[in-house]
Protein backbone atom coordinates (compact mmCIF):
# COMPACT_ATOMS: atom_id res chain seq x y z
CA UNK A 1 0.00 0.00 0.00
CA UNK A 2 2.73 2.69 1.10
CA UNK A 3 5.25 4.56 -1.19
CA UNK A 4 8.61 3.03 -0.39
CA UNK A 5 10.54 6.75 -0.40
CA UNK A 6 7.89 7.89 2.20
CA UNK A 7 7.94 4.78 4.55
CA UNK A 8 11.95 5.31 4.28
CA UNK A 9 11.82 8.81 4.94
CA UNK A 10 9.69 8.68 7.88
CA UNK A 11 11.63 5.71 9.23
CA UNK A 12 14.65 7.84 9.52
CA UNK A 13 12.70 10.61 10.96
CA UNK A 14 11.34 8.20 13.52
CA UNK A 15 14.50 7.10 14.46
CA UNK A 16 16.20 10.88 14.24
CA UNK A 17 13.44 12.06 16.94
CA UNK A 18 14.03 8.48 19.26
CA UNK A 19 17.92 9.51 18.99
CA UNK A 20 16.67 13.21 20.17
CA UNK A 21 14.55 12.31 22.73
CA UNK A 22 16.83 10.27 24.35
CA UNK A 23 19.50 12.41 24.83
CA UNK A 24 17.34 15.52 25.78
CA UNK A 25 16.39 13.19 28.64
CA UNK A 26 20.02 12.66 29.94
CA UNK A 27 20.24 16.12 29.49
CA UNK A 28 16.96 17.02 31.13
CA UNK A 29 15.97 14.75 33.84
CA UNK A 30 15.91 17.50 36.86
CA UNK A 31 13.33 18.82 34.89
CA UNK A 32 10.38 17.11 34.15
CA UNK A 33 7.91 19.80 32.87
CA UNK A 34 10.05 21.32 30.78
CA UNK A 35 11.57 18.11 29.61
CA UNK A 36 7.85 16.60 28.82
CA UNK A 37 7.23 20.03 26.86
CA UNK A 38 10.16 20.12 24.96
CA UNK A 39 9.92 16.34 24.22
CA UNK A 40 6.11 17.27 22.83
CA UNK A 41 7.55 20.43 20.76
CA UNK A 42 9.89 18.07 18.93
CA UNK A 43 7.24 15.22 18.35
CA UNK A 44 4.69 17.57 17.12
CA UNK A 45 7.11 19.01 14.71
CA UNK A 46 9.30 16.43 13.34
CA UNK A 47 6.64 13.35 13.37
CA UNK A 48 3.10 15.27 12.24
CA UNK A 49 1.94 12.43 10.84
CA UNK A 50 2.27 10.05 14.19
CA UNK A 51 0.92 12.88 16.27
CA UNK A 52 -2.07 13.36 13.73
CA UNK A 53 -2.95 8.82 14.72
CA UNK A 54 -2.78 9.70 17.63
CA UNK A 55 -4.56 12.65 18.08
CA UNK A 56 -7.50 11.02 15.88
CA UNK A 57 -7.38 8.10 18.70
CA UNK A 58 -8.05 10.42 21.22
CA UNK A 59 -11.05 11.60 19.32
CA UNK A 60 -12.48 8.02 18.59
CA UNK A 61 -11.95 6.95 22.47
CA UNK A 62 -10.15 4.54 21.61
CA UNK A 63 -7.50 4.95 24.15
CA UNK A 64 -10.50 4.30 26.69
CA UNK A 65 -10.76 0.71 25.45
CA UNK A 66 -7.20 -0.49 26.36
CA UNK A 67 -5.91 -1.54 29.42
CA UNK A 68 -2.53 0.11 31.87
CA UNK A 69 0.76 -1.13 31.53
CA UNK A 70 3.89 0.16 33.63
CA UNK A 71 7.01 1.21 31.11
CA UNK A 72 9.65 -0.48 33.10
CA UNK A 73 10.22 -3.96 31.32
CA UNK A 74 9.89 -7.05 33.36
CA UNK A 75 12.82 -8.76 32.01
CA UNK A 76 15.43 -5.65 32.15
CA UNK A 77 13.88 -3.83 35.17
CA UNK A 78 14.54 -0.72 32.88
CA UNK A 79 12.04 1.98 31.73
CA UNK A 80 11.61 1.33 27.86
CA UNK A 81 10.91 4.65 27.84
CA UNK A 82 12.27 8.04 29.59
CA UNK A 83 9.57 9.77 31.63
CA UNK A 84 9.86 13.27 29.15
CA UNK A 85 8.66 11.03 26.31
CA UNK A 86 6.13 9.07 28.41
CA UNK A 87 4.10 12.37 29.17
CA UNK A 88 4.48 14.44 26.31
CA UNK A 89 2.96 11.52 24.57
CA UNK A 90 -0.02 11.35 27.09
CA UNK A 91 -0.38 15.15 26.85
CA UNK A 92 -0.90 14.57 23.08
CA UNK A 93 -3.17 11.83 23.69
CA UNK A 94 -5.42 14.20 26.44
CA UNK A 95 -4.66 11.02 28.76
CA UNK A 96 -3.06 14.27 31.26
CA UNK A 97 0.81 14.26 31.89
CA UNK A 98 2.64 16.64 34.83
CA UNK A 99 1.02 19.54 36.40
CA UNK A 100 -2.12 18.79 34.44
CA UNK A 101 -4.17 16.62 37.23
CA UNK A 102 -4.04 13.34 35.57
CA UNK A 103 -4.15 11.81 39.05
CA UNK A 104 -7.28 13.77 40.26
CA UNK A 105 -9.65 11.54 41.76
CA UNK A 106 -12.18 13.90 40.02
CA UNK A 107 -10.84 13.26 36.72
CA UNK A 108 -12.16 10.27 34.00
CA UNK A 109 -10.56 6.57 34.56
CA UNK A 110 -8.17 6.85 31.40
CA UNK A 111 -6.51 10.08 32.69
CA UNK A 112 -6.52 9.71 36.71
CA UNK A 113 -4.59 5.93 36.32
CA UNK A 114 -2.04 7.77 34.07
CA UNK A 115 1.32 8.05 37.03
CA UNK A 116 4.31 7.58 35.84
CA UNK A 117 6.01 4.20 35.23
CA UNK A 118 2.09 3.26 34.82
CA UNK A 119 0.01 4.43 31.81
CA UNK A 120 -2.15 3.77 28.86
CA UNK A 121 -1.03 0.37 26.81
CA UNK A 122 -2.67 1.25 23.62
CA UNK A 123 -0.85 4.23 23.86
CA UNK A 124 2.58 2.77 25.15
CA UNK A 125 2.86 -0.47 23.42
CA UNK A 126 2.21 0.63 20.37
CA UNK A 127 2.79 5.14 19.55
CA UNK A 128 5.44 4.81 22.51
CA UNK A 129 7.36 1.94 21.43
CA UNK A 130 8.26 3.52 17.69
CA UNK A 131 10.08 6.17 19.99
CA UNK A 132 11.93 3.43 22.26
CA UNK A 133 15.68 3.20 22.17
CA UNK A 134 15.59 0.72 25.06
CA UNK A 135 17.85 -2.68 24.54
CA UNK A 136 15.81 -5.94 25.60
CA UNK A 137 17.28 -9.32 24.50
CA UNK A 138 14.64 -9.37 21.91
CA UNK A 139 15.89 -6.22 20.03
CA UNK A 140 13.95 -2.97 19.84
CA UNK A 141 10.90 -2.56 20.97
CA UNK A 142 9.63 -0.87 17.40
CA UNK A 143 10.82 -3.68 15.75
CA UNK A 144 7.24 -5.70 16.65
CA UNK A 145 5.77 -2.90 13.87
CA UNK A 146 8.54 -1.84 11.62
CA UNK A 147 9.42 -5.45 10.87
CA UNK A 148 6.26 -6.93 9.33
CA UNK A 149 5.93 -9.88 11.67
CA UNK A 150 2.89 -9.41 13.81
CA UNK A 151 1.06 -8.52 11.06
CA UNK A 152 2.66 -11.37 8.66
CA UNK A 153 1.24 -13.79 12.00
CA UNK A 154 -2.19 -12.53 11.41
CA UNK A 155 -1.82 -13.73 7.58
CA UNK A 156 -1.59 -9.09 6.70
CA UNK A 157 0.77 -7.56 4.87
CA UNK A 158 3.72 -7.15 6.39
CA UNK A 159 3.37 -3.81 6.24
CA UNK A 160 0.13 -3.93 7.37
CA UNK A 161 0.76 -2.44 11.45
CA UNK A 162 3.14 0.17 10.40
CA UNK A 163 2.74 3.99 11.06
CA UNK A 164 3.56 5.17 7.44
CA UNK A 165 1.32 2.37 6.07
CA UNK A 166 -1.39 4.38 3.81
CA UNK A 167 1.55 6.76 2.97
CA UNK A 168 1.25 8.20 -0.34
CA UNK A 169 -2.16 6.46 -0.87
CA UNK A 170 -4.28 8.68 0.84
CA UNK A 171 -4.59 11.63 1.78
CA UNK A 172 -3.49 12.58 5.92
CA UNK A 173 -6.15 11.23 8.60
CA UNK A 174 -8.46 9.12 5.44
CA UNK A 175 -6.56 5.61 6.21
CA UNK A 176 -7.39 3.86 9.92
CA UNK A 177 -4.85 5.00 12.54
CA UNK A 178 -2.23 2.55 13.82
CA UNK A 179 -3.49 1.87 16.91
CA UNK A 180 -7.22 0.87 14.94
CA UNK A 181 -5.53 -1.66 12.65
CA UNK A 182 -3.46 -2.83 15.77
CA UNK A 183 -6.59 -3.46 17.83
CA UNK A 184 -8.72 -4.56 15.40
CA UNK A 185 -6.48 -7.90 15.10
CA UNK A 186 -6.24 -7.87 19.23
CA UNK A 187 -9.55 -7.86 19.80
CA UNK A 188 -10.27 -10.32 17.64
CA UNK A 189 -7.95 -12.76 19.03
CA UNK A 190 -8.72 -12.02 22.32
CA UNK A 191 -12.51 -12.12 21.62
CA UNK A 192 -11.68 -15.99 19.97
CA UNK A 193 -12.92 -14.78 16.96
CA UNK A 194 -9.89 -15.57 14.20
CA UNK A 195 -9.86 -18.69 12.60
CA UNK A 196 -9.30 -21.89 14.52
CA UNK A 197 -6.39 -22.78 12.31
CA UNK A 198 -4.90 -19.71 13.19
CA UNK A 199 -5.26 -20.17 16.75
CA UNK A 200 -2.28 -21.80 18.37
CA UNK A 201 -2.60 -21.56 22.52
CA UNK A 202 -5.10 -19.76 24.83
CA UNK A 203 -5.42 -19.80 28.29
CA UNK A 204 -6.92 -18.29 30.94
CA UNK A 205 -5.71 -16.81 34.23
CA UNK A 206 -8.68 -16.04 36.63
CA UNK A 207 -8.26 -12.65 38.26
CA UNK A 208 -8.47 -12.06 42.12
CA UNK A 209 -7.66 -8.28 42.80
CA UNK A 210 -7.66 -6.49 46.14
CA UNK A 211 -11.08 -4.89 45.53
CA UNK A 212 -13.04 -8.32 44.83
CA UNK A 213 -11.16 -10.90 46.73
CA UNK A 214 -13.93 -10.97 48.99
CA UNK A 215 -16.56 -11.52 46.55
CA UNK A 216 -17.84 -14.97 45.66
CA UNK A 217 -18.07 -15.78 41.86
CA UNK A 218 -21.63 -16.26 41.90
CA UNK A 219 -22.46 -12.83 44.09
CA UNK A 220 -25.03 -10.13 42.41
CA UNK A 221 -24.45 -6.26 43.02
CA UNK A 222 -26.97 -3.51 43.15
CA UNK A 223 -27.38 -3.17 40.01
CA UNK A 224 -28.47 -6.72 39.25
CA UNK A 225 -25.65 -7.88 38.12
CA UNK A 226 -23.71 -11.32 38.66
CA UNK A 227 -20.02 -11.69 38.05
CA UNK A 228 -19.27 -14.14 35.67
CA UNK A 229 -15.37 -14.61 35.20
CA UNK A 230 -12.46 -11.94 35.20
CA UNK A 231 -9.25 -13.49 33.12
CA UNK A 232 -5.69 -12.19 31.67
CA UNK A 233 -6.08 -13.94 28.58
CA UNK A 234 -3.29 -15.22 26.54
CA UNK A 235 -3.52 -16.33 22.89
CA UNK A 236 -1.06 -17.33 20.54
CA UNK A 237 -1.98 -16.64 16.59
CA UNK A 238 0.25 -18.08 13.66
CA UNK A 239 -1.24 -17.99 10.50
CA UNK A 240 -0.08 -21.82 8.56
CA UNK A 241 3.04 -21.35 6.86
CA UNK A 242 3.93 -17.66 9.03
CA UNK A 243 7.32 -17.73 10.36
CA UNK A 244 6.40 -15.91 13.56
CA UNK A 245 3.64 -16.58 15.66
CA UNK A 246 2.02 -13.51 17.44
CA UNK A 247 1.07 -13.31 21.25
CA UNK A 248 -1.50 -11.42 22.22
CA UNK A 249 -2.86 -10.37 26.02
CA UNK A 250 -5.91 -8.98 27.51
CA UNK A 251 -8.01 -8.57 30.40
CA UNK A 252 -11.37 -10.12 30.04
CA UNK A 253 -14.01 -9.66 31.74
CA UNK A 254 -17.60 -10.95 31.67
CA UNK A 255 -20.84 -10.13 33.61
CA UNK A 256 -24.32 -11.76 33.89
CA UNK A 257 -26.37 -8.35 33.17
CA UNK A 258 -30.27 -7.81 34.55
CA UNK A 259 -31.53 -6.63 31.08
CA UNK A 260 -30.33 -6.61 27.31
CA UNK A 261 -30.29 -3.24 27.76
CA UNK A 262 -28.05 -2.81 30.48
CA UNK A 263 -25.78 -4.93 28.97
CA UNK A 264 -25.59 -2.91 25.97
CA UNK A 265 -25.39 0.69 28.04
CA UNK A 266 -22.13 -0.44 29.21
CA UNK A 267 -19.03 1.81 27.85
CA UNK A 268 -16.79 -0.91 28.41
CA UNK A 269 -18.72 -3.34 26.05
CA UNK A 270 -16.72 -4.83 23.20
CA UNK A 271 -19.54 -7.49 22.82
CA UNK A 272 -23.05 -8.67 24.17
CA UNK A 273 -24.56 -12.08 23.88
CA UNK A 274 -27.90 -13.56 25.15
CA UNK A 275 -30.36 -15.87 23.87
CA UNK A 276 -33.78 -17.02 25.02
CA UNK A 277 -33.82 -18.08 28.77
CA UNK A 278 -30.45 -16.69 29.42
CA UNK A 279 -29.20 -14.12 30.98
CA UNK A 280 -27.66 -11.09 28.60
CA UNK A 281 -23.75 -11.28 29.08
CA UNK A 282 -21.67 -8.16 29.29
CA UNK A 283 -18.15 -8.84 28.00
CA UNK A 284 -15.29 -6.20 28.18
CA UNK A 285 -12.06 -6.77 26.99
CA UNK A 286 -8.89 -4.32 27.80
CA UNK A 287 -5.99 -5.21 25.39
CA UNK A 288 -2.57 -4.91 26.80
CA UNK A 289 0.08 -6.19 24.21
CA UNK A 290 0.60 -7.98 21.29
CA UNK A 291 4.30 -8.95 19.86
CA UNK A 292 5.80 -11.64 17.78
CA UNK A 293 7.44 -15.27 19.34
CA UNK A 294 8.78 -17.86 17.14
CA UNK A 295 5.68 -20.66 16.03
CA UNK A 296 5.66 -22.50 19.23
CA UNK A 297 6.12 -26.65 19.31
CA UNK A 298 4.79 -28.63 21.88
CA UNK A 299 7.29 -28.04 24.31
CA UNK A 300 6.67 -24.33 23.93
CA UNK A 301 3.29 -24.64 24.57
CA UNK A 302 3.06 -27.11 27.14
CA UNK A 303 5.66 -24.36 28.79
CA UNK A 304 3.13 -21.52 28.01
CA UNK A 305 0.83 -23.73 29.96
CA UNK A 306 2.30 -24.65 33.21
CA UNK A 307 4.26 -20.80 34.03
CA UNK A 308 3.08 -18.90 36.86
CA UNK A 309 -0.19 -17.86 37.23
CA UNK A 310 0.54 -13.71 37.33
CA UNK A 311 -0.18 -10.83 35.59
CA UNK A 312 2.90 -10.51 33.00
CA UNK A 313 4.16 -8.64 29.89
CA UNK A 314 4.00 -5.13 31.71
CA UNK A 315 0.49 -5.32 32.93
CA UNK A 316 -0.72 -3.07 35.36
CA UNK A 317 -3.92 -2.14 37.04
CA UNK A 318 -5.14 0.03 39.85
CA UNK A 319 -5.81 -2.78 41.79
CA UNK A 320 -3.29 -4.99 40.44
CA UNK A 321 0.54 -4.25 40.62
CA UNK A 322 2.40 -5.35 37.59
CA UNK A 323 3.51 -9.14 38.37
CA UNK A 324 1.01 -9.50 40.49
CA UNK A 325 0.34 -13.31 41.32
CA UNK A 326 -2.85 -14.29 40.33
CA UNK A 327 -5.65 -16.84 41.18
CA UNK A 328 -5.55 -20.41 40.29
CA UNK A 329 -7.85 -21.35 38.07
CA UNK A 330 -10.18 -23.60 39.57
CA UNK A 331 -11.57 -26.98 37.78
Amino acid sequence: MMNDGIAAARLADLLAVSAALQAGAAELQAGVADAAFGAEALIETRLPWLVADIRADAEEGRFARWSLSTVVDEFTGEAVLDRATFEALHRIAGLGGVDDGAADADGDAARRDVVWPVGNAGLLHVYGYLLSTAATPWGAKRDRWVGGDVARAFGEDPAFLTPWHWAGVVHPGAGPTMLARVERLVLAALAGEVAGSAVRFVRDEPVVSGRDSDRVDDSVDDAGERAARDVMRTVVVSRPGAAHAALVYGRVSSVEAASDAAAAGAADVTAVSSGSGRASVRVSIRPITVFPIAVPDDAAIEALFAAESRLRYNAAFPDLAPMTQLAVDRP
